[in-house]
């Protein structure tokens, strides 16, 4: 049997069978199957009996972009053989995905090649700093991906370097204030907040005014840094994220992001900034019960805000035919998907109720995932836990890499 998954590992290069996709290191499908020495749609028919234990963190099909994208950078003969020719998009798995196709495919074979593949997926981790051979076409694929998401109908993400930083807009009268601001020639109006964790400014360019700022903690908090090998970061992701739910949702209460400024080194983000568009709304509180039915209104669209409390809501007050207006507009959110469960809605919905609005009236079914968002909310607000992040804090203030 050892000498079968020897030549097994030798024939198919495990680590050239991994590719990143939505940010995440996943094995397609087909791959997986020839490694487990069964035909895909076997696999595939195991997965849907088990599917309860498949979330999409573990599992989750290819969209056509994804696809074709794929099929582009696949260099292994026989993956490409195998994906090249399918009439349904395939699935691609997760590390923890390709754990449990080991508790449901069972047997010897399957074990031994999840623990291959498991510890591939290590290996990988422990030389990814230094080996520059797995990102060397990184940048090219990021791009890709964010082009196939497609975010704008009439317009073409632009991705421009400057230095060592990479900017992001849609219009590009907007680059110009991206190399102010990296050559820190942008002329400041006030700054709204400046600590270790965030720096938030009003800026002025061309008598109009914006609004930048710095998620701090990202490049900060080692582990965070660490992890920003695989991801977008909190910058990209919500000009990303915010202007395809402007652009794609029938929504327009969002402050809308302008710019993005990105800077890596080693693959790991060190800087980064969004440029905002200004608004003059300020927060009320008098209006909790419409900013409450507005993000029931968000949380339909399948996106949760993640910080839910009235100073991330701005009111802003018009005139219209001689009559007042106002408008409800929604700041400092990465504007995330939610999974298929309501977690995140009912955690937003609690953060208002037992944060700020005790007296609220409830808008959803308290079901499994409100009782499991309410678990954590104690738990958080427990005092050794917040004394413990109170400190954790304090050290990190203090430059503590922690």
């Amino acid at each position: 049997m050892k000498n079968d998954l020897m030549s097994i590992e030798n024939s198919t290069q495990i680590k050239d069978l991994i590719y990143i996709i939505r940010d995440k290191q996943v094995m397609l499908d087909s791959d997986l199957a020839r490694l487990y020495q069964v035909e895909t749609r076997k696999l595939n028919e195991e997965v849907k009996r088990n599917i309860k234990g498949f979330p999409e963190k573990f599992m989750f099909q290819l969209t056509k972009e994804e696809y074709k994208i794929l099929i582009s950078q696949i260099t292994t003969p026989k993956s490409k053989e195998s994906i090249g020719g399918r009439q349904k998009l395939p699935y691609v798995f997760t590390e923890q995905g390709i754990s449990m196709l080991s508790a449901i495919l069972k047997g010897d074979i399957a074990i031994d090649i999840s623990i291959m593949i498991t510890n591939t997926f290590v290996e990988m981790r422990k030389y990814m700093l230094s080996d520059g051979e797995i990102f060397s076409s990184f940048d090219r694929i990021e791009l890709e991906q964010l082009k196939a998401e497609n975010i704008q109908d009439k317009m073409d993400l632009i991705k421009e370097k400057y230095k060592d930083f990479t900017m992001y807009c849609y219009d590009k009268k907007f680059l110009e204030i991206g190399i102010k601001i990296i050559d820190r020639k942008i002329k400041i109006v006030k700054e709204i907040k400046n600590t270790k964790r965030n720096y938030v400014a009003l800026i002025e360019e061309n008598n109009e005014n914006y609004v930048l700022k710095e998620p701090r903690n990202e490049f900060r908090i080692p582990q965070r840094k660490f992890f920003s090998i695989f991801k977008k970061g909190e910058a990209l992701s919500t000009f990303l994220n915010i202007n395809k739910i402007l652009s794609e949702e029938n929504v327009d209460n969002f402050v809308k992001p302008l710019l993005a400024i990105v800077k890596r080194k080693n693959k790991m983000i060190c800087y980064s900034s969004i440029l905002f568009e200004y608004s003059l709304g300020t927060s009320d509180r008098k209006y909790l019960d419409e900013i409450i039915e507005k993000m029931k209104e968000i949380h339909s669209l399948g996106y949760y805000h993640g910080d839910f409390n009235p100073s991330n809501f701005l009111i802003e007050e018009t005139k219209k035919n001689n009559k007042e207006e106002h408008k409800i507009l929604i700041i400092d959110t990465q504007g995330k998907r939610m999974s298929f469960f309501k977690y995140r809605a009912h955690y937003d919905m609690l953060t208002m109720q037992i944060d700020t609005y005790p007296e609220m009236l409830y808008p959803y079914k308290k079901d499994f995932s409100y009782w499991l968002a309410l678990a954590v909310k104690k738990f958080k607000a427990l005092k050794f836990i917040k004394k413990f992040k109170e400190k954790k804090r304090e050290l990190r203030d203090k430059g503590w890499k922690i």
